[in-house]
Formats: structure tokens, sequence, C-alpha cells
């Protein structure tokens, strides 16, 4: 494609813009990097010490059990809502096994789970080979062992097995309570259902996204899709413009968790990556006219970008089963080669499951579905994308691209909290919103995108935490 050639639905009244070279220096782009680089360091360091693995044994924090004890709930009710549904779950045995034996509380779980799932005989037999180290724990024990020979609590034992149990509790204790029971099958059923669901959509959306995405790369390589020439020796003003960015979101969250703000932390963190957006300002106090910026950026916006960002989204799929397939392959090595880690997660993911109410519900959504994919598109597939695909311009246009989609993607998902084995997934991700920008020329597509990987994803939260 010819440099004056338009993207669908581009606002290019005159042409290309192109603005006179604005005062640039080799070194301002240096320094921009070194900050950058120095942030990211900043934030994995951050990361790492909030997500350290949890070390193996029973001998483990509150705080590190309620978290993990919400990720077997999820995978119990799963394997009891089959079973409700007239599934055998005597042949999953050995996977149900292996997802609970990792510390004392989820070995207790796993007695509750196999009273319901074969017998309260193979329950007890369970228990017998349980080593307990705190109190709780050997309260626990005793309170399973009474359950399951058939005798009933006075409530003040149940509410303690509950609270320490939560959901496994309440499945021992429903075993002599026919209407707790059904209470509890029917929201195992529930999930199941859910599940099975999301799987079938999940699978009917990755086919259509397969044939997207192969008809977008046949489409650009026999040169169908216009391919923006991002000209002009400006580039290093957007990697000047990306530091700032990073240096205000992450100045503005640091100093707000010196103080506690309960629930309206989330209002915080968007509020500060609403504030982020000043940074677009720099390349304006650099030089840069705003239709330069506008073209640079992708910053036309039109009805046309609705439909586009729902194609772009089922593209996405197919690239995520991709990563997620990367990110399990890592965690069975990993399992492998004994090798502790910590299992993707992203906090808010454990805030959701800790039990939310529904004004942090309310947050969850803004900053989910309407902050992150406008500041995030802005500045990883704008900002920072405009400034990689200027590098090396005497490299073919191909090579060109794929550094900017490779670099901008890895970054954008080494900086997000999930934990390095979530970078396949994020990155897989990125690679779809930064290939979707590249081929339309601007950023509303990838928004839109964005927003719905980030609400569906929500949604099947909400789903299986309700």
């Amino acid at each position: 494609a010819s440099e004056a050639c338009q993207h669908p639905g581009s606002a290019r009244r005159e042409g290309r813009v192109h603005d006179p070279a604005p005062p640039h220096f080799f070194y301002s782009t240096l320094v921009a990097w070194l900050v950058i680089l120095l942030l990211v360091g900043v934030v994995l360091a951050r990361n790492s010490i909030t997500r350290q693995p949890a070390a193996s044994g029973p001998a483990k924090s509150h705080e590190s059990r309620r978290s993990l004890q919400a990720d077997q709930k999820l995978q119990a009710r799963y394997f009891v809502g089959l079973k409700s549904l007239g599934l055998n779950s005597s042949a999953w045995s050995d996977q149900i096994r292996s997802k609970f034996q990792t510390t004392t509380i989820q070995q207790l779980a796993l007695v509750a789970l196999l009273a319901e799932l074969d017998s309260p005989e193979t329950a007890l037999a369970e228990l017998v080979g349980i080593e307990t180290v705190t109190d709780q724990e050997t309260q626990s024990a005793d309170l399973l062992n009474l359950v399951l020979q058939g005798e009933t609590l006075d409530d003040d034992d149940a509410q303690a097995l509950v609270d320490h149990l939560g959901w496994f509790g309440k499945l021992a204790l429903s075993q002599a309570d026919e209407a707790t029971h059904e209470a509890v099958l029917s929201e195992s059923i529930r999930t199941a259902v859910g599940l099975i669901a999301v799987f079938l959509v999940g699978m009917i959306g990755i086919l259509l996204g397969l044939a997207l995405a192969s008809g977008a790369v046949f489409a650009a390589y026999f040169g169908w899709v216009a391919v923006p020439k991002l000209d002009g020796d400006h580039g290093g003003i957007y990697a000047e413009t990306f530091a700032v960015y990073m240096s205000l979101f992450l100045g503005v969250t640091f100093l707000a968790s010196l103080s506690s703000w309960g629930e309206w932390s989330l209002s915080i963190n968007a509020a500060a990556m609403l504030l982020s957006l000043v940074a677009l300002a720099w390349p304006r106090l650099r030089g840069l006219s705003w239709p330069q910026m506008e073209q640079d950026l992708g910053l036309s916006i039109g009805w046309l970008d609705i439909p586009a960002g729902l194609a772009a989204y089922l593209s996405v799929l197919p690239l995520l089963v991709v990563g997620l397939c990367v990110t399990l392959v890592l965690m069975a090595i990993l399992g492998r080669l004994g090798i502790e880690y910590h299992s993707p997660s992203h906090p808010v993911g454990e805030l959701a499951a800790a039990g939310a109410s529904s004004w942090v519900w309310g947050q969850i959504f803004f900053i989910a579905c309407v902050a992150a994919p406008v500041v995030e598109e802005l500045f990883f597939r704008g900002v920072l994308y405009a400034h990689l695909r200027r590098i090396g311009p005497s490299w073919p246009m191909g090579a060109r691209t794929a550094f900017a989609v490779a670099a901008s993607s890895f970054l954008f998902a080494v900086i997000h909290p999930q934990g390095w084995l979530a970078v396949p997934v994020l990155s897989s991700i990125a690679t779809a919103l930064a290939l979707t920008r590249e081929w339309t020329g601007r950023l509303g597509a990838g928004m839109i995108a964005h927003a719905l990987n980030n609400a569906v994803a929500m949604l099947i939260l909400m789903l299986l935490v309700a």
C-alpha cells in the first residue's frame, strides 16, 4: 500500500500529516528507555513480593489458605455438579486427589468432597492419613470424623467447621441435612452447567475467530490491507511519552498505597489510570501538532470500530488458546520438576472470590471494561507502538511490524500482576490487539475488543463466584 492510501473510515481530509521534525536528541530516547526499564523492574519486584510462592506443608497464612480454598471451591462445585447431572465421577478420582494434596486444609477439603463424590467410608480412610499441625486443623479433622460417622454437630461446632473449610464445611454438614444438601447440589449444578455453556460458546467463538484471523492474515499477505507507513523522525518523543505515562501511573498508585482506602481502593486505581492520560500532553509540549498525533496514534474513532472490534475480539480467542496451552505446559513442567510456583491469578479475582459487594463489583467492571481498555490501548498500542514501529527504518516492513508487535505485547504482559506464568496468555491477547491496530490504523477496534475480552472474563468470574 502506498503512503497515501487511506484506512477504511479514517478521517484524513488532506492526506497524511507531516509535521516538521521537532527538536529531538538520541540521548532523550535513551533516558526514556532507561526510565521505562527501571519502572518495569520496580513493577516486577513489587509483583514478586506480593506473589511469593506458597510454602509446601501446612504452615501457611490464613490469607493464602483462603485464596487457595476459593480456587478449590470452583473445581469441587464443578465435580459435584457433574455427579448430580448423572455423570460418573469415579473416573476422575486421581485428578481430584491431585488438586487437593498441597496443604493440610486442601486435604481436609478433599475429605468433605470424597464423602459426596464417593462414600463416607472412602472419606474416612482419607482422613486417617492426614497429619494436622495447628489446633484449628485438628479441630476440623475431629469434626469431620464425627460428621462422617453420622453424628450431628451442635451449632458452635458446625459454625467452626464452616469458618475453617468454607464451602467444603457446608458440603460435609449437608450429609445430615436434606435441605442444605439440595441447596449445595443446586449450586454445584449451576456451576457445572455454566462452565459447560462457557466452554461450548467459547469453542464456537474460537472457530469463528480462527476463520476471521486467517482471513486477516491472508488479506495482509496479499496486500489487501492498507498498512500505514509510520514515518518521521519524532518516534523518540513517543518513548518519552510512554515513560511519562508509566511514571505518572506508578507514582500516583504508590502514593495512594500509603493510605488505606478500603472499598474505595479500586476507585483510586481507576483515578490513577485516568490521571495518567495527562501524559498525552507531552508530545504537544515537544512540538508535535494534534493532527500528527492523531495520525500517529490512530486516534480517529468511528461507528465501524464496533463491528471491527467484535471481529477483533473473536480473532483474539485462537491466540488466547495458544497462550493458555503454553502456560499449562509450563505449569506441568514445573510440577514434574517439583518446583514451587504461584498459579496465575489476578488480585481482582481473589478479591471477588473472597466476597465482593455490589459497589466493589461496579468498580471492577469500570476498571476492566472502561478505564483499562481506553488507557492501555492509548499507551501500549498507541504511544509505545508508534515509537517501536519507527525503529529500524531500513528494515523490511514485516520485520518492523513483527518487532513492534512482539516488544509491545511482551512489555504489556510482564507488568500485569498475574505473574510470569500468565505472560503467554497476556502476550497472545496483546498480539491480537496490536495486529488490530496495525491493520486498521486506529485504536477504536482494539479498545472495543479489549473491553469485550475483559467484560467476558468478569462475567465468567461473577458466574463462578456467585
